[in-house]
């Protein structure tokens, strides 16, 4: 997995690409201090997929910024005029990837999810929300398929070699989900048609009422 140079926002804690003189995110005067960040160990790769040209772009860097005048895919994003010049961040946090954008410098056509087909898009904003495999990523007029890379599962050095019979196979645990569209707290449901009406970690009471629209997902 790759590495990249970032500064790290001392008022906020966002990181910002090497050179940036102010906080994207909160505007404060950054330091001149750069960080190496690496990926971590347990990090898969996240692809994704322009649906209309094929075109397949590889994140293996734990945080990159797309944007018309980005070094990543620079090529890609700045023939496209409706790509802002910076425009989101997808980066990776807590085990998981994330999608946001800038909070001092929006894009000026939107960044959007659509996590399943009969879903409605999400608009993103600056808080993260989760990326999930199948799910579409709108970036101006771009559709993106996500893809993560799936990991081989590692065996201990002390574990019997021996297949597995059927009545030795334990089976893999499967729970539904919701997560909430705009905080990204996931809740444990008891099945597909269960609903959540507010989210208990939203602090704005319009926000905390997003979740009631999504739909249980189901993660093995």
């Amino acid at each position: 997995m790759a590495s990249s140079k970032w500064i790290i926002c001392d008022e906020c804690g966002v990181t910002n690409p090497a050179g940036t003189e102010f906080c994207r995110d909160c505007g404060a005067k950054l330091p001149s201090v750069q960080t190496e960040i690496k990926a971590p160990p347990d990090m898969s790769r996240l692809f994704l997929k322009e649906k209309n040209t094929g075109k397949e772009i590889v994140i293996d860097s734990p945080d990159v910024t797309i944007g018309r005048d980005e070094p990543f895919e620079h090529e890609f994003f700045s023939s496209d005029r409706k790509v802002s010049s910076t425009h989101c961040r997808i980066f990776y946090e807590n085990k998981r990837w994330v999608i946001s954008e800038f909070k001092e410098e929006p894009s000026k056509n939107g960044t959007s999810i659509r996590r399943r087909a009969n879903e409605r898009k999400i608009q993103v904003r600056s808080t993260p929300i989760p990326l999930f495999d199948g799910a579409e990523v709108y970036i101006a007029d771009l559709c993106f398929e996500v893809q993560i890379e799936r990991k081989p599962e590692r065996s201990s050095p002390d574990t019997d070699s021996t297949p597995a019979t059927a009545e030795t196979t334990p089976e893999k645990a499967q729970e539904y989900v919701i997560i909430c569209p705009v905080c990204g707290s996931e809740f444990v449901v008891d099945g597909p048609d269960d609903k959540i009406q507010n989210c208990p970690d939203c602090t704005d009471m319009f926000d905390r009422r997003q979740i009631a629209r999504i739909a249980p997902i189901l993660r093995r």
